[in-house]
């Protein structure tokens, strides 16, 4: 949090402040605000599971990125061997199966954006509609997943992957939403129960 001590307007504790009022710190170079404790990286979370869920979702997403070039090779040699389908045999979806891993990835990357979101939330952070707003991010990085692939010489940009990122999101938070209720109320039925 900035604070007028921070910003080197108000003296520190440990300054020394002569009989004319002026500052003689043991340095005489200005302070500056991202010197300040306050201001480290931990400040900038609400609370360790929140810096927690950002630090994995951008795991997961460099992951997905770093694999771009890779992915097409290993889906053509798994679809050389008849394979293709057998590794995504938990997906059964009427889709083309290099399809379905758009749906494992953005899913996880919308839930861990999305309990990111809703732990600021809790730790009293400004974040209005944490499902939406992660929705929107999980778009926003498919879209550059798209874009990047567009880049790359044996890849192609294909505005359909950038839907089931999307799908794949939505589905991910609305049942992230779902279970968080149920979960709610059967503790509330245990709770009523005790009582």
């Amino acid at each position: 949090m900035l604070t007028a001590s921070t910003l080197g307007v108000l003296p520190r504790a440990t300054d020394t402040i002569d009989a004319g009022g002026s500052n003689v710190s043991e340095t005489s170079r200005p302070r500056r605000a991202f010197h300040s404790p306050e201001l480290s990286l931990m400040s900038w979370f609400t609370s360790d599971r929140e810096r927690r869920l950002w630090f994995w979702a951008l795991a997961v997403v460099v992951a997905i990125y770093s694999t771009l070039g890779l992915a097409g090779t290993l889906a053509e040699a798994l679809r050389e061997r008849n394979q293709l389908d057998d590794v995504f045999f938990a997906l059964r979806m009427a889709t083309d199966p290099a399809h379905r891993t758009h749906l494992f990835e953005y899913g996880l990357v919308a839930v861990l954006i999305y309990q990111a979101l809703a732990e600021r939330r809790r730790g009293g952070g400004r974040v209005r509609a944490p499902a939406a707003l992660a929705l929107g991010l999980t778009v926003l990085l498919g879209w550059l997943d798209e874009g990047i692939q567009w880049i790359l010489p044996n890849r192609v940009y294909d505005i359909v992957d950038v839907g089931f990122n999307a799908l794949a999101g939505f589905m991910a938070i609305a049942a992230s939403l779902v279970l968080a209720r149920a979960c709610a109320a059967v503790q509330r039925r245990r709770l009523s129960a005790r009582q």
